[in-house]
């Protein structure tokens, strides 16, 4: 995914940036905060606050993300449950099935989200969330109007 952004300041080889967003997306209401979607860059390039450059997200991982940390839970829920269900009928508990069932499924639930945390820790030090410059448009200079 490739958006425009504005470099807002530069420190080193940090870079902060801001996305900037189409007239379309004010009207949409999808994105929280207050419309502004500011990141912090390892660049090394010489950028100047002010300059238009394009960023990339990998799609591939973003997609991936999204897809486990919706998908995954629910997953992990009904697979708690069915876990639950079986102990209590090893342990001759049939009567309480569906009691070790609930609660399985919610230990199971939470658990998944410790384990999306280490997940998220993971992709965020390997870098494949982190957008990217990919280009520096010279002859465009940001105005904030």
């Amino acid at each position: 995914m490739k958006k425009k952004a504005v470099v807002l300041e530069k420190n080193g080889d940090i870079t902060k940036i801001s996305i900037l967003r189409h007239s379309a997306c004010s009207k949409c209401g999808a994105c929280s905060g207050n419309g502004k979607e500011i990141f912090m860059i390892m660049e090394k390039s010489p950028l100047s606050p002010g300059d238009i450059v394009e960023v990339e997200i990998s799609g591939g991982f973003l997609i991936l993300s999204s897809i486990v940390v919706y998908v995954f839970p629910l997953i992990v829920l009904f697979l708690g449950y069915i876990i639950g269900v079986s102990l209590a009928r090893f342990f001759n508990l049939t009567e309480y099935s569906e009691t070790f069932g609930i609660v399985s499924s919610l230990l199971f639930f939470g658990t998944s989200f410790l384990l999306l945390r280490v997940f998220g820790k993971f992709m965020d030090s390997r870098g494949f969330l982190k957008p990217r410059i990919t280009k520096v448009f010279h002859d465009q200079v940001y105005e904030d109007r």
